[in-house]
């Protein structure tokens, strides 16, 4: 298999975990936009939405911990859709707290597992992770454009669901002694890991602190959602291609037209595109210094983009100049995913120059089915 070629055992799986998804962020979305909305005040549906991020992102941390070490990982997948829809068919009525809490669980297991399994069948490729990050994006969104839509939802993640074959979750691209022999043993990965984590924080930092004059209306909801799954899904397939050269096209480009030409709904569309090209990224970058983690590298960039979110109750004044924070945070970007991606280098070149045949190379095993 070549360096830059798409596993094609992996495309089935990318899709189906991409689809379920989307299907699961849009059952969470549609309930508590919807029928939860229905039976409780503002206020409440507030710390009750509060309430369900913090659980999903605490035990999403707990169950990265087991599916990393769990062999079939399908099998957690199937019982986090299980609970999830438990929670969603749980009576109103009798405890919405309970159906809250059940499906924060069944969320957070389903992406832990998901991303666990997908992030350690990718050979430490890009594409798989944007195309499966894409879901949750289009799933909210259509669940706020249409509540009805939590109905279907629920539906299809249980077909989804479904066992298909036996080697289903299994890890197929390499053992863990080969993941540690292509990954640079140096003492700068850790400080390289919270610098990419950091980026995650103040990416989510300054997008949800940026704002539209067109943005106005539920279908605006589908636009800037549609913008951002396409990038995330060509982020990865770019990068695992062009490397830091796509890396600085989307950070420019999309620093670019959002500074610049904001009023425009095309162009900023066009700039919510470019910049999430970099969601894919981090998440490759943060596997390969740590690969006996894939499940927590997700968890932990999922609680770095949520603290991002709140820290723009802390900094409030600084998110009001947007020129300044796009700036800063695709500098940021750009240096610390060059400086990652320069690492990685050094240790293929290493680890190339140690091997006295190519044909028993890490890399090779790695890449190789």
């Amino acid at each position: 298999m070549k360096v830059y070629e798409i596993p094609k055992t992996n495309s089935p799986m990318v899709t189906r975990y991409a689809f379920m998804s989307l299907m699961a962020d849009g059952a969470c979305a549609a309930m508590l936009h919807g029928s939860i909305s229905l039976h409780c005040t503002t206020d409440k549906l507030m710390m009750l939405i509060l309430f369900y991020n913090i659980l999903a992102i605490g035990t999403s941390l707990l169950f990265s911990v087991l599916a990393d070490r769990v062999g079939n990982k399908h099998t957690g997948v199937r019982a986090a859709v299980m609970i999830l829809f438990m929670g969603f068919v749980f009576p109103t009525r009798i405890s919405i707290t309970a159906k809250v809490v059940l499906m924060a669980i069944g969320n957070a297991a389903f992406h832990s597992f998901a991303a666990s399994s997908l992030l350690s069948r990718s050979r430490f490729l890009s594409y798989g992770i944007g195309c499966f990050t894409t879901g949750g994006v289009i799933g909210v969104a259509l669940a706020r454009y249409a509540p009805f839509f939590g109905y279907l939802a629920a539906a299809f993640l249980l077909m989804a669901a479904a066992p298909c074959d036996k080697g289903e979750g299994l890890p197929e691209a390499c053992d863990l002694p080969i993941r540690d022999r292509v990954v640079l043993k140096s003492r700068l990965a850790p400080l390289l890991i919270l610098l990419l984590l950091l980026c995650c924080a103040l990416g989510s930092y300054m997008g949800h602190s940026l704002s539209f004059e067109w943005a106005v209306g539920r279908k605006s909801i589908l636009l800037i959602a549609a913008a951002a799954a396409a990038g995330r899904a060509l982020g990865g397939f770019l990068f695992d291609r062009f490397s830091l050269y796509s890396v600085a096209a989307s950070l420019g480009g999309g620093a670019a037209l959002l500074m610049f030409s904001s009023d425009s709904k095309v162009l900023s569309l066009g700039g919510i595109l470019l910049l999430n090209m970099m969601i894919p990224v981090l998440l490759s970058l943060l596997f390969r210094f740590m690969p006996r983690h894939p499940g927590m590298c997700y968890s932990l960039s999922a609680l770095a983009g949520y603290l991002g979110l709140h820290a723009l109750r802390l900094f409030p004044s600084f998110a009001s100049r947007s020129t300044a924070v796009i700036s800063l945070v695709c500098g940021l970007l750009l240096l610390s995913t060059s400086a990652a991606e320069l690492l990685c280098h050094l240790s293929s070149f290493r680890s190339s120059a140690h091997t006295p045949s190519p044909s028993h190379s890490p890399s090779s095993e790695v890449l190789h089915d």
